[in-house]
């Protein structure tokens, strides 16, 4: 399940990143359709397919800001969100006993907390900071130490920032095959 999380979360971010950098240079007030692009089109919608589809309340927040830098522009956003958006009220409203966080597929389809993006990426970036110390010749237990200081001070010395070394070495462990 892991394996699919990481490259859905790669897809997601491709998206993203191509709607933000796009919409960015669109002037404002700019309200017809056919000013998106087939590319920001087919970006938006994988945005939001894939962050409903994981069920992912980091990635739905993040997809519905880049639908709401459109409309604080004055900008018609892509055809391709509004429907995703359209799709969620459709199933809430066709049944009484939907509610919104179940229409965009954000209940938990299995018991626990549900995985989070961001909590995956801190991961990511926590891997990736071990293996940067590492590949400076540190040992693996240096290494996680350098990155707990640097978090530590990052969160201005609260020791209760909730990230120990066991869990920046666990998170090391998980994702130093995929890091690049």
């Amino acid at each position: 399940m892991e394996k699919n999380h990481d490259h859905m979360d790669e897809l997601w971010n491709e998206a993203h990143l191509f709607v933000l950098r796009e919409s960015a240079h669109l002037p404002a007030g700019c309200a017809a359709k056919s000013e998106h692009t087939e590319e920001m089109e087919a970006a938006a919608a994988e945005m939001f397919r894939i962050a409903i589809q994981l069920g992912d309340r980091d990635m739905l927040a993040f997809s519905l800001a880049r639908f709401d830098d459109f409309v604080r522009k004055g900008t018609i956003p892509p055809l391709s969100m509004l429907k995703a958006i359209n799709n969620g009220f459709c199933t809430f409203r066709s049944s009484g006993k939907t509610s919104l966080d179940e229409a965009f597929g954000l209940r938990n389809k299995t018991r626990g907390a549900p995985a989070r993006f961001f909590k995956r990426e801190w991961a990511r970036t926590n891997a990736s900071m071990v293996s940067h110390w590492i590949s400076e010749g540190n040992t693996l237990e240096v290494a996680v130490e350098k990155v707990a200081e640097m978090r530590s001070r990052m969160a201005g010395g609260n020791d209760r920032c909730g990230l120990s070394e066991a869990q920046i070495k666990r998170d090391y462990l998980r994702f130093r095959g995929i890091i690049k």
